[in-house]
């Protein structure tokens, strides 16, 4: 049973008391950012586009070059691990999932 939750936005911290020591987990339905808003993909160079998709919660801007995709210009703290990393689609997509950003159903 699980007593006087609290959610600071700003923080991102979620507090609540329980009188059962247990695993706990917070679940969140990967089809949260569900249907896009919007997504842009333009060239911004040769051999190099930006991909901007714009969901309920968040703006992602994605830089497309020959041989790997990298994560640029985001304010979160929790994807500064992420930035300016060169990466495969596929892993950038699935530590984005880590994080709570769920880009495919």
């Amino acid at each position: 049973m699980i007593e006087d939750l609290q959610f600071d936005r700003e923080k991102k911290v979620l507090n609540f008391l329980t009188r059962k020591f247990g695993p706990i987990a917070f679940l969140q339905p990967k089809t949260t950012d569900y249907p896009y808003d919007s997504w842009y993909l333009r060239s911004i160079g040769e051999q190099l586009a930006l991909l901007t998709v714009v969901t309920k919660r968040i703006k992602i801007q994605i830089e497309i070059h020959p041989r790997f995709v990298k994560l640029v210009e985001m304010p979160q703290p929790e994807l500064k691990h992420l930035l300016n990393k060169e990466m495969h689609p596929g892993i950038l997509l699935m530590e984005l999932s880590k994080c709570g950003l769920h880009l495919l159903p």
